[in-house]
């Protein structure tokens, strides 16, 4: 078997136009599935959702990038936001527009890798292969399902990353302008940007091509492009909020808890269905192992090769493209767990954008292995061997996305006739607590779910309300009842009995009910509303 000469070439191809078109209509399964189980409920909301949906009504509003309380938000970058202001058009809500948005950006994912793997990979079993495991990819599908910007993040780091694949090959500037372009962008979108400008960097750093000078001048123009929004941003934060990127406090957990967080995130990623994972625990651990030595051998091959002759190894360059990324990007976020309190442990969602660079570097280490295995002219029961190894890995691997699909399209089902957790569910369309707080008119509002609070109110009424959410700790709740609270006039703090955000917290509803300087409003069906007694009533 003779290796393709490649061409990167985006508008012709030498695989034929039906091959194409069948990477398009798999690519169009992902936003159906990711569409279907939000016919009746709508996607599934948390609070940093609602931080985006209120960002991007601020700015349809005129008002700015805002937060619930009416201040510039820092937290979050503004790139998402904008987004969900500009597909909705002045004529739909930013919450009706995440989903198609992010169906959209994840089937376009789907195609672009495809298309990227059809000018790399020989096989055309493990090209349809890896775009059915996109497709398919539980932890994908979960962050896609969600009001979360790591989808479109997601689609703008594989642009990125094309481009700069395509630099690396063809030495144009104008491909480093595009992969400056798409790295902005990503960088707007989520601040672990920043790991694929560090990625970038090495590689223009390592190339040998070009002058000292010439090689200055491209890191500079990459530089510029791809970091002047966000610089602009975060000068804009200083000014408004005298903080880079809003308030945030050291971390609570350590490295090696962090890093174990990670081995079992990518563990868990070799498991094609949550039915049968007692079974892959016992083998997903050593699987995991021995997989990222195996990569990153790999990938350090590949480098020391590219280093020596780019020219004869300037079609590898993909591999050091996605390798050094992901890398980067899980030590990166290794780091920000390490040093900074997050919202959430590190977890699928936080990992996700290396999901896709790593599955790649696989795709290319099996299409090697397969085409060494052809190229060999054993004989005998050796022959035998080499013949079937190839059959049997093709096998497996189709067994194993069957079993990612079922998985992932019955959720997808169970999710469209069941409750639902999207917005529109029926646990809340149904709250006696949510219908009960409507006779009132408070000032502010905490609780163990303010987003459900917001998003469940109509537009005007919930802009009137200023939000947040309780203390975690109950030490910390009943001082600052006395010493935040209680200085503040129309409190209210309200307290859902049976929410996924529960675990957050170590105390439950009978401990706020005991509470002094809390008067109990009403306690309903499937929660608690409460008032703070102003400190001049006392």
């Amino acid at each position: 078997m003779t290796r393709m000469p490649y061409r990167f070439d985006y508008f012709t191809s030498q695989r034929s136009t039906g091959f194409i078109l069948l990477l398009a209509v798999i690519a169009l399964l992902g936003p159906i599935l990711i569409l279907f189980p939000q016919a009746g409920y709508g996607p599934n909301i948390t609070y940093d959702s609602i931080s985006y949906i209120v960002m991007a009504r601020n700015l349809l509003d005129g008002q700015g990038l805002l937060n619930w309380a009416g201040r510039p938000e820092a937290s979050w970058p503004p790139g998402y936001p904008i987004l969900l202001s500009l597909f909705s058009f002045s004529f739909f809500d930013p919450i009706q527009i995440a989903g198609p948005l992010n169906a959209i950006a994840m089937g376009l994912t789907v195609f672009l890798v495809g298309y990227w793997l059809m000018r790399r990979v020989e096989s055309r079993f493990l090209i349809l292969w890896a775009c059915l495991v996109l497709v398919f990819a539980y932890p994908l599908w979960l962050i896609a399902y969600s009001v979360w910007s790591e989808t479109a993040f997601i689609l703008f780091v594989i642009l990125s990353l094309i481009w700069m694949d395509k630099y690396l090959v063809s030495g144009k500037r104008s491909s480093l302008i595009i992969a400056a372009v798409f790295t902005a962008f990503a960088l707007l979108t989520r601040y672990a940007g920043i790991s694929l400008v560090i990625t970038t960097l090495i590689l223009l750093i390592l190339q040998r091509r070009l002058t000292p000078q010439e090689k200055t001048r491209r890191i500079g123009l990459f530089i510029a492009i791809s970091t002047t929004p966000l610089a602009l941003w975060l000068i804009r934060n200083i000014l408004h909020t005298g903080t880079l990127a809003g308030r945030r406090f050291p971390s609570e957990t350590s490295l090696s808890d962090n890093l174990q967080l990670v081995l079992n995130t990518l563990a868990h990623w070799w498991q094609p269905t949550h039915h049968f994972k007692t079974a892959f625990q016992l083998v997903s651990g050593p699987a995991t192992a021995g997989a990222l030595v195996v990569l990153t051998m790999l990938v350090s091959y590949t480098l020391i090769l590219w280093w020596r002759n780019p020219d004869k190894h300037q079609n590898e360059s993909f591999v050091l493209v996605t390798g050094i990324f992901a890398f980067v990007y899980l030590c990166f976020m290794l780091w920000i767990a390490s040093n900074i309190k997050i919202l959430h442990p590190l977890n699928y969602r936080l990992l996700s954008p290396a999901y896709i660079p790593l599955l790649i570097l696989i795709v290319y280490a099996t299409d090697q292995f397969i085409i060494h295995c052809c190229k060999q002219n054993y004989r005998g029961s050796l022959a035998s061997i080499t013949r079937t190894i190839p059959i049997l890995i093709l096998f497996a691997l189709s067994l194993w996305v069957s079993f990612a699909g079922y998985s992932t399209i019955l959720n997808a089902k169970t999710r469209l006739i069941s409750d639902g957790i999207g917005y529109k569910s029926k646990i809340w369309r149904e709250s006696q607590t949510l219908k009960h707080l409507e006779e009132y008119t408070p000032a502010w509002i905490y609780s163990n779910a303010p987003y459900v609070i917001y998003i469940n109110y109509d537009r005007a009424h919930a802009s009137s309300h200023i939000y947040g959410f309780l203390p975690s700790k109950k030490d910390i709740l009943a001082k600052r009842i006395v010493d935040v609270y209680a200085k503040q006039e129309y409190v209210y703090i309200v307290w859902f009995y049976v929410h996924s955000e529960n675990k957050r917290y170590n105390y439950d509803a009978s401990h706020l009910t005991n509470l002094r300087g809390l008067e109990i409003l009403a306690e309903l069906a499937d929660g608690v509303i409460l008032r703070v007694i102003p400190e001049q009533e006392n």
